[in-house]
């Protein structure tokens, strides 16, 4: 297998899975937590959009499964082989980090405080696709079969939010196997 980053670089935000996560009351004021999309570094034939969720945040538990972000990486047509596919995955990756046959774990990073961080999980967006997580240059790919790759950012269960403006960075590449 080998994985051809295409170079690529975005922010978000999502988390895991189950139960709730926590928001801190004082993150509920000014700008705090305003989630900042950056384009992509490389725009070779890679396209991302991006759109943030809706959710109103609350002090204190938020609901299972909620739902910050949802977004897309495209080709252009033509440009993968025979072979080759999609894969994206977040740029940062937690220590303890847990990956399942079609999600897998990042960190959002505060940008002006690097050690407030919360974990998120990304998902594969759509029910009908045939999306799977490959292990690949000590990362979880989520890996679509076609050319266009839909994903979710969820909140951890785990997750405290306190004040900040959170990044969360993707990377693309063509998977190939």
């Amino acid at each position: 297998m080998i994985l051809k980053k295409l170079l690529v670089a975005l922010s978000l935000l999502t988390s895991t899975t189950v139960l709730a996560g926590t928001i801190d009351s004082a993150a509920l004021s000014g700008t705090a937590n305003q989630f900042v999309e950056v384009t992509f570094q490389e725009p070779l034939a890679v396209k991302h959009a991006l759109n943030i969720a809706a959710a109103k945040f609350t002090a204190g538990k938020m609901s299972d499964e909620t739902v910050l972000a949802t977004g897309e990486v495209n080709v252009t047509a033509g440009t993968l082989k025979a072979g080759q596919s999609l894969a994206a995955a977040p740029k940062h990756v937690p220590a303890n980090a847990q990956s399942g046959p079609k999600w897998t774990t990042g960190q959002a990073i505060d940008t002006s405080v690097l050690s407030n961080t919360f974990n998120f999980t990304m998902t594969a967006g759509e029910p009908t696709e045939n999306i799977s997580v490959k292990d690949a240059g000590g990362k979880k790919w989520l890996v679509e079969q076609n050319d266009t790759l839909h994903y979710r950012i969820i909140l951890s269960r785990d997750a405290v939010i306190k004040p900040g403006k959170y990044t969360i960075s993707i990377d693309a590449a063509v998977y190939s196997e």
